[in-house]
């Protein structure tokens, strides 16, 4: 061989030798991954990203696993996207044999059972993903749960209702990121408990006793934070009204352009446009708001006031039959954009330091079971009620579940599969080995 082909060959070899040293190093410095996961599901969200900048105390996490490699690798693939984003984030693991004393004051009950502690509060966990993690830490992120109460008594939504119109959905979410709904009557107490954090009167079909309406404005006059819900057809409650500074106005909401949303009907109001207030800053989604009622303001109100949700312009207040023909009539009418929900801010009597909160919505329907998982509902219901409690820093988190953690078939699609795999796939691969036997015979002969 010629010494410049040996030398060439040499050269290149070291340079192959080379780019491994490299990459190999370069493997030790650096990580690179990737999810290819439906809604990238392995990878923290931005809400989950946010819930921990607002959680700037160590977190930890014990998980209680017998010696059982995949359990263990189980839970720690399930707790390292938060502690890539945080790499201070411990993760400790028990053997529940070698300290059952432990397991029976924690009451551990299952392997893999993993305790999150935060601030000296803890939570257990069973079942672990993203939504059960985070959901976990926004409980903890406060000593208590907030009272949310929802009066009761004259047919309004009822966080217990599991019907279509009920509220029993929202009130079970509302209840993971630790607001606590119950219902609320004046057959229970003279005035409304001091603890409540948040009263809702969401849409009473029947007006409530005189008396019970005084309470209701005591509860505001004393400071207390509400979410006042309407619609169209609710019955007046003037001096609440008046205490708010709030003006009911007449009629139903009509979008013209329904037929081009495909939204099915003239009376479902969308709002995609959002002011910068606190609860709506981060809104990107649309909102559906079916028979919805304006809201307006009162002249020289005592309250610093924002528009919340406004319609497009193509709209208006419908106050005649909507049974009928829907045309936009100048003289009864109120032509668009409809302003059908506000928020209210002053500082809190006799605390001024604290502020009192209150947001008034034209319209029940859009937290109901049978339309608070539509479009962006969900998220502003979350973002109305964390607003109220003073909870600013978990407005707009809100982990949905991931889409692809299970997997559901059809008989037909079951079918299929099993045909496929059982009887086709075999059959052709024993179809190409006696096809290949018989070419092999026949070119011997």
């Amino acid at each position: 061989m010629k010494p410049s082909l040996l030398i060439q060959r040499g050269l290149t070899v070291a340079l192959w030798l080379a780019a491994l040293g490299v990459a190999a190093y370069v493997s030790t410095q650096r990580v690179w991954e990737a999810d290819w996961t439906a809604g990238n599901r392995n990878t923290l969200t931005a809400d989950s990203r946010k819930l921990l900048e607002t959680l700037p105390e160590p977190i930890r996490f014990t998980a209680f696993v017998f010696p059982n490699a995949e359990v263990k690798r189980e839970v720690a693939a399930r707790i390292a996207p938060y502690q890539r984003a945080r790499p201070s984030i411990a993760l400790e693991f028990v053997d529940p044999a070698k300290d059952p004393q432990r397991v029976r004051e924690l009451g551990i009950g299952e392997n893999g059972e993993v305790i999150i502690e935060y601030q000296g509060r803890q939570e257990n966990l069973r079942a672990l993903s993203e939504q059960s993690i985070s959901s976990a830490l926004q409980r903890l992120a406060f000593t208590s749960e907030a009272q949310i109460r929802f009066l009761g008594g004259h047919g309004e939504r009822d966080p217990k209702d599991a019907e279509q119109a009920g509220y029993s959905v929202f009130a079970g979410d509302l209840a993971n990121k630790g607001l606590r709904a119950e219902v609320f009557n004046f057959t229970q107490a003279a005035s409304i408990p001091d603890d409540t954090d948040v009263l809702v009167v969401a849409a009473p079909q029947r007006a409530p006793l005189p008396a019970e309406i005084d309470r209701l404005v005591d509860y505001v006059q004393r400071g207390g934070n509400l979410l006042w819900i309407y619609d169209p057809d609710s019955p007046p409650l003037p001096k609440l009204a008046d205490a708010l500074g709030i003006a009911v106005l007449p009629g139903t909401v009509i979008y013209q352009d329904y037929d081009l949303l495909g939204t099915g009907h003239p009376a479902m109001a969308l709002v995609a446009d959002y002011p910068g207030h606190a609860i709506t800053r981060e809104m990107v989604d649309i909102t559906l708001f079916p028979l919805a009622a304006g809201v307006g303001l009162q002249p020289d109100t005592p309250w610093q006031t924002q528009r919340l949700l406004s319609t497009p312009a193509r709209s208006w207040l419908e106050t005649g039959d909507l049974d009928a023909e829907l045309v936009y009539e100048s003289a009864t009418d109120l032509n668009g954009p409809v302003s059908i929900g506000f928020a209210l801010e002053r500082p809190a009597p006799g605390a001024s330091e604290s502020r009192q909160r209150v947001v008034v919505i034209g319209d029940s329907d859009f937290l109901s079971n049978g339309f608070v998982g539509q479009l962006g509902n969900r998220r502003l219901g979350f973002n109305i009620l964390q607003w109220l409690a003073s909870r600013d820093a978990q407005i707009d988190i809100d982990v949905p579940a991931a889409p692809d953690t299970t997997l559901s078939l059809s008989a037909a699609q079951s079918s299929a599969i099993a045909l496929i795999f059982i009887l086709l796939l075999p059959g052709a691969l024993l179809g190409m080995g006696l096809l290949r036997w018989w070419q092999r015979r026949a070119h011997r002969a």
